[in-house]
């Protein structure tokens, strides 16, 4: 038996990835009328499938008519990117402290190895997304995983805007998480941390061409 998402689920999953793919455009205004119409829904879906945006921190402006997409400009990825890399390297002083590296390493490398296998699909994305995400579950805090969470969906915009060049980006980005592999395995943590914190910046200078 098939067991179907509600309503809202499926049409907040709808739009966002509208959003990630650019068919929404940012700033554009989400009309609830319009989305009650091309859903063929009650408002009720609508409204709820719109906080859920609202708390991935997508959306702003809600009103009864609707809500307006974030303007996503330059200020914005540089300030998102900076608590995701904050984020990151504190995750990784938290894994190493509670968990045996040994435990980990294999993991992401496997991951890793399935980012290469699927690096011009968007499969890549999500196991770009795992790799990140598989310290904050060795972390073993569950505030401190939903936090990063709360930003999952807007690095996911920012991965996506570095990659815009992807032939030249996604070897570069592999490179790296290779490289914080095999310090998170040699126990050096400091390296580690160090390693990923120099992903986020070498991401920069790729933001600011793309959102100049």
């Amino acid at each position: 038996m098939i067991c179907m998402k509600p309503y809202n689920a499926q049409i907040y999953e709808t739009i966002r990835q509208d959003i990630v793919d650019k068919k929404i455009g940012f700033g554009e205004k989400l009309v609830n009328q319009k989305l009650q119409e091309r859903f063929g829904v009650s408002s009720t879906p609508i409204r709820d499938a719109i906080n859920h945006l609202y708390q991935d921190g997508l959306v702003e402006d809600i009103s009864k008519s609707g809500a307006r997409v974030i303007t996503f400009d330059l200020k914005s990825a540089l300030e998102i990117n900076e608590i995701v890399s904050m984020l990151n390297v504190g995750a990784i002083r938290l894994a190493a402290a509670k968990t045996n590296a040994l435990d980990l390493g294999p993991i992401l490398e496997d991951i890793v190895q399935l980012q290469l296998k699927h690096i011009d699909g968007k499969e890549y994305f999500d196991y770009d997304n795992l790799f990140h995400e598989a310290f904050f579950d060795f972390a073993q805090n569950y505030r401190y995983k939903k936090l990063f969470s709360q930003y999952q969906t807007l690095r996911f915009l920012l991965v996506r805007l570095y990659h815009r060049d992807k032939e030249l980006t996604k070897p570069v980005s592999i490179s790296q998480h290779q490289k914080i592999i095999e310090a998170y395995k040699q126990k050096d943590v400091h390296l580690a941390q160090d390693l990923m914190e120099s992903h986020f910046q070498d991401a920069i200078p790729s933001l600011e061409k793309v959102l100049k």
